[in-house]
């Protein structure tokens, strides 16, 4: 058998593979936005690739999260459309706002069974404090996208439940009051409604 070491360089060079073909296809198709969307590319990539993994780095991986979905966003409306409206700006930037909560609540729902994160652990208070600050942005811009672009009642509605599950959470402190095994049916309970939401924005914008 091959030494893990080997194997793992192996899978590197592997990965290179499809990073340069999506990096070639941007240029080809988007050369005005090159920059932008290769290092959404090389963000993605490396966020999960082995010995890299930026998703273990504390802070980083929800920036990195904020800055993908902002960009696939915009790269899919651009797709369709072929140009920027401010309109597409705004959602895109709503899109990155959305997934700071998010991704506070899945480090924060791992971090007592994780190693990895451990510095969340240390850090909860600091956590929990982002958590809640972040919830009450992302309910103050949908507001004002609401008013701003005439969205549907069903965007608001869905914001605002999103916004008092997580303050729900927030207040009981549930990720680390609650049994191991109940955290986990917690979190897969949250992928449902993370699926419920994304099917209300997308009534919301068709």
């Amino acid at each position: 058998d091959e030494p893990p070491e080997r194997n793992c360089y192996k899978d590197f060079l592997l990965a290179l593979i499809p990073i340069f073909l999506a990096l070639g296809l941007v240029h080809i198709y988007y050369p005005n936005f090159h920059l932008l969307f290769s290092l959404a590319i090389l963000l993605n990539t490396t966020y999960s690739l082995p010995k890299i993994e930026l998703k273990r780095i504390p802070f980083l991986s929800v920036l990195i999260n904020i800055y993908l979905f902002g960009v696939l966003f915009l790269l899919g409306a651009y797709a369709a459309k072929k140009i920027y409206e401010f309109r597409t700006v705004l959602m895109s930037a709503y899109i990155s706002l959305f997934f700071i909560p998010a991704q506070l609540l899945h480090e924060l729902s791992h971090a007592r069974e994780d190693k990895r994160f451990l510095f969340v652990q240390r850090n909860w208070k600091k956590y929990s404090a982002g958590l809640l600050i972040s919830i009450i942005i992302l309910f103050v811009f949908s507001l004002y996208l609401f008013n701003r672009l005439g969205l549907k009642l069903i965007f608001l509605a869905a914001n605002l439940l999103w916004v008092i599950l997580t303050f729900y959470i927030f207040k009981f402190n549930l990720l680390k009051t609650l049994s191991l095994e109940k955290a986990a049916i917690l979190r897969k309970i949250f992928k449902y409604i993370g699926l419920g939401f994304g099917s209300c924005l997308f009534l919301a914008f068709s």
